[in-house]
């Protein structure tokens, strides 16, 4: 564990460069099916005999390593590291410690592989929302048994069908099984209520599958993926939005009068993007150098230039949902913390459910800072910063990370209102923002372990 102090030195500078890292979900994704698309699981538009042995050879792994390299602008997390590593791997046993998007996604790849496999996970990641996936997988002929921190793939026999979500807590459930479907016999039509949360992270999915060349059609609520595997790879991979929300935190609180950010793109596929519109609120203005739109074969190479809006009145008070970008929320808190902006959530109901019990973990943190949140319900809360918060302490203030890597991620700038910060795990950036720490130098931040 490791854990470190932050302080402000006042730094001059009026302007920076930071370069954003490949957005993991769209990353995850990307290599489930480039995966799938270079393995021989589709021939000739017939799928293999339920029960026929898939040949895995050396060969298939140099070809799915080769395409996955030509990614553009993969993700350098831990989490993508993690997934990519597994793909690869010819052991029985699979280790993917704490990371819940790679762990989802293995289970329906490797049911539809139909590998005997045990994947291995840390004790607290097994213990967030699962059983639901391995229920459904289950039904359609797959067998997975679920055991203390592992779970075991066995033989099986995945198949198509309807499937339907009365009640989930994450939306990976359906990303999962989104991902495999175009190479389930007979496809799959899921069924989901209308107000599910991180829907954005569904639409994500689908328009991947779709600039693949898989065949769907989806309204409010159901998806119907037919049968017919991918017909190309995903190339190219734009910059994440969370880990840029994180930047945008830091410019908010700087005395950095302009700073630009890669790679990004007006139409993204990323529900995150919506930070450009709380951040507006607050007096950032983000202006993007390119009307580029992604694709799947044009790199990423849209900057977005932000300047902070001259003589802003901030608001005293802003609503936020965060149905459909749960990520944001520690980020948004934070900001409203820093500029004295009372703000009312809701949407908040699954972030028990995160790497943390997310709103729980704000709570207890920001209660060091003399800052109450009150749960209004299981789904909203109120941020009242009507009373004056002392910003410029002198006392050393730890903060708990919970092994939650947006914790560390968003409490970090407040440095730069003056609080002395001690990070404790603050490695555990690593899972979605590895170069944080090194990005957060360039503010004038002093880093000491």
């Amino acid at each position: 564990m490791s854990t470190i102090t932050l302080h402000y030195s006042g730094s001059q500078k009026k302007s920076l460069y930071i370069r954003i890292g490949g957005s993991k979900s769209i990353s995850q994704r990307a290599l489930i099916i480039n995966y799938l698309y270079a393995c021989d699981f589709y021939k000739n538009n017939t799928f293999n005999h339920v029960g026929e042995k898939i040949k895995w050879i050396k060969k298939d792994w140099i070809h799915i390593w080769k395409n996955n390299q030509q990614l553009l602008n993969l993700s350098d997390s831990d989490d993508t590291d993690i997934l990519f590593r597994s793909l690869l791997s010819l052991d029985s046993n699979i280790e993917v410690f704490n990371s819940g998007s790679s762990l989802r996604f293995l289970i329906s790849l490797f049911a539809l592989r139909n590998k005997n496999c045990i994947i291995n996970c840390d004790q607290y990641l097994i213990s967030r929302p699962l059983q639901p996936l391995i229920d459904v997988l289950n039904s359609l002929g797959a067998n997975i048994i679920s055991r203390q921190n592992t779970i075991e793939i066995c033989n099986g026999s995945l198949h198509g069908g309807e499937v339907y979500f009365e009640d989930f807590k994450t939306s990976q459930y359906i990303s999962s099984l989104l991902l495999v479907a175009p190479y389930l016999i007979n496809g799959l039509k899921v069924n989901y209520k209308s107000d599910m949360y991180s829907v954005s992270y569904v639409n994500m999915t689908i328009e991947m599958l779709q600039q693949c060349g898989a065949e769907l059609r989806f309204d409010n609520n159901s998806i119907s993926v037919s049968q017919g595997g991918y017909k190309n790879y995903y190339m190219s991979i734009e910059s994440d939005w969370s880990s840029a929300s994180y930047i945008y935190l830091l410019f908010l609180f700087s005395n950095l009068e302009t700073i630009t950010i890669c790679n990004f793109f007006k139409k993204s596929l990323q529900g995150d993007q919506s930070v450009l519109n709380f951040f507006s609120l607050v007096g950032v203005h983000s202006q993007f150098a390119s009307d580029q739109e992604l694709t799947i074969s044009r790199p990423a190479t849209a900057n977005i230039v932000l300047k902070k809006k001259l003589n802003y009145s901030l608001p005293t008070s802003i609503s936020w949902n965060f149905a459909d970008n749960p990520d944001l929320t520690p980020t948004i808190i934070i900001a409203c913390f820093g500029l004295g902006i009372s703000l009312h959530g809701s949407g908040v109901k699954n972030l028990q459910y995160k790497e943390s019990n997310r709103m729980q973990v704000m709570i207890t943190e920001l209660k060091k800072m003399n800052c109450i949140i009150e749960m209004k319900s299981e789904d909203t809360f109120y941020l009242d910063m009507s009373d004056d918060v002392n910003a410029y302490s002198n006392k050393l203030i730890s903060i708990n990370t919970y092994q939650d890597h947006r914790i560390a991620l968003a409490f970090s700038p407040l440095c730069l209102l003056g609080f002395n910060l001690e990070i404790i795990d603050s490695s555990v950036v690593s899972k979605s923002y590895p170069s944080f720490f090194d990005d957060l130098k360039k503010f004038g931040v002093i880093i000491a372990n």
